[in-house]
C-alpha cells in the first residue's frame, strides 16, 4: 500500500519539553538534514509539538536528543 503524504499526514508525533531555543534549533536542523515532512507544529508556552511523516525517523532523534540533552523518552 503507497503511503499518501498529504499535508496533514503523519506517522509520529514528537513533543519537546521545555520550551528551549537550542532544543527547538537542533530538532528543525534534523528534520531539514533529512528530507522529513512535518504535517503540523504546535508552539506552547511549555514546549513544542511536531507532527512528522516518519516513526523511524522519530525515534532515532529521540535517542540523539536523550544523549545530547539528558532528556527521558516516554
Amino acid at each position: 500500500m503507497h503511503k499518501s503524504f498529504q499535508s496533514n499526514y503523519y506517522e509520529a508525533k514528537l513533543q519537546i519539553r521545555p520550551k528551549s531555543k537550542e532544543l527547538y534549533d537542533f530538532v528543525i536542523n534534523q528534520i531539514r538534514k533529512n528530507n522529513i515532512h512535518v504535517a503540523k507544529e504546535n508552539v506552547f508556552e511549555y514546549g513544542y509539538d511536531f507532527y512528522l511523516s516518519s516513526r523511524k525517523f522519530t525515534t532515532q532523534l529521540g535517542r540523539k536528543l536523550k544523549k545530547s540533552f539528558k532528556g527521558e523518552i516516554k
